[in-house]
């Protein structure tokens, strides 16, 4: 059965791991890319220990303020492929990562993938609190307004969950869906 839609978002997917304040992340394959992305030192959880599954995006602060700020697929690969540090500090002032979240995967020492997406979405909620930095991925109930808007946005698409759907470890399961 699927349940809610929220918007695909236009970056690339990173493992958030947050150990009593200290934050480490990594690309789907086990890149890790701390240096690449000092905002991620400003997350603080409510939790000493979690796994969080999202996306990197970046926003071009140096667009104009009366247009909507735009999420560009190279604007986030130009942001992961910096990695000297003196690089990454002066992109940090016009490239402005911020990693939206729709998962959570562990909380201290437990993992919670065997939980369904509601309930891991609950949990999420009193794990994360949003900021500049990260935030927790809206959800939607009308899938096809949602596509429709995002559609007339120019975005990249939505993704349909399964409300009842467990976590899947190394596998996109056929009950979510990306359009």
């Amino acid at each position: 059965m699927i349940g809610s839609s929220s918007i695909k978002w236009d970056g690339f997917r990173i493992l958030i791991h947050y150990d009593n304040g200290s934050v480490r992340a990594y690309r789907r394959h086990g890149t890790e890319i701390n240096e690449r992305f000092p905002e991620l030192q400003e997350i603080k959880l409510s939790v000493k220990t979690a796994i969080l599954d999202g996306e990197c995006i970046a926003f071009d602060v140096t667009q104009p303020a009366d247009q909507p700020p735009k999420i560009w697929w190279e604007d986030a690969m130009t942001r992961f492929h910096t990695k000297k540090s003196t690089a990454v500090k002066s992109i940090c002032k016009t490239l402005k990562a911020h990693f939206p979240i729709w998962e959570v995967l562990w909380v201290d020492g437990q993992s919670v993938t065997t939980m369904t997406f509601d309930k891991r979405r609950e949990l999420l909620q009193t794990v994360l609190n949003p900021s500049e930095t990260i935030s927790i991925t809206p959800l939607y109930d009308d899938g096809l307004q949602l596509f429709l808007g995002v559609k007339q946005q120019g975005l990249e698409g939505i993704v349909q969950y399964n409300s009842d759907a467990p976590y899947y470890l190394n596998a996109r399961p056929k009950d979510v869906i990306k359009k």
